[in-house]
């Protein structure tokens, strides 16, 4: 409720004063000495509650400090999930593009060619479209696996242990 300053001064002062009152109506002889004692006790008493607040804050900001770490780790791997997902985005458009090109000119060819020759080409761009498929199937699995962050779990960890 006071400043520390004003706490100190009183926790020096009133005992000083009980003292002297002590003093006048029971008429004891040791008043320096049992002042000090008094004060000084005073004096250790409130610095060990202002240490305790001081460790009770300090425990708090630590508890709080701990529960933004932990929302910012939920939200740096949503991010780097999906950082990863554009990248196999990237990856797949590059290999669909590269595949259906090919296939594209295998087919292409296919209709220019002697029809003896057309098998050939036919059967070409058969095995690029199995290729086509299979990296198709297997991006597909990849994205099955991975698995969203859940906000409501990330909003929890950041505002568990918050009084109120």
């Amino acid at each position: 409720m006071f400043s520390t300053l004003i706490s100190v001064i009183l926790a020096l002062l009133i005992p000083i004063i009980g003292v002297v009152i002590d003093v006048i109506f029971k008429g004891l002889p040791d008043i320096a000495i049992t002042s000090l004692l008094y004060a000084f006790f005073n004096l250790f008493a409130l610095l060990t509650s202002y240490q305790f607040m001081a460790e009770q804050e300090a425990k708090h900001q630590s508890q709080q400090l701990l529960r933004e770490l932990e929302a910012t780790q939920v939200l740096l791997s949503a991010t780097t999930r999906r950082g990863e997902r554009l990248r196999v985005a990237r990856d797949i458009h590059d290999v669909l593009g590269h595949h259906l090109t090919a296939l594209n000119l295998q087919l292409e060819v296919a209709t220019h060619v002697e029809p003896e020759q057309v098998k050939e080409y036919v059967l070409r761009a058969k095995s690029i479209g199995g290729l086509l498929l299979a990296d198709v199937r297997e991006t597909v699995s990849e994205f099955r696996k991975e698995q969203d962050v859940d906000l409501h779990d990330a909003l929890e960890t950041l505002c568990s242990d918050i009084p109120n």
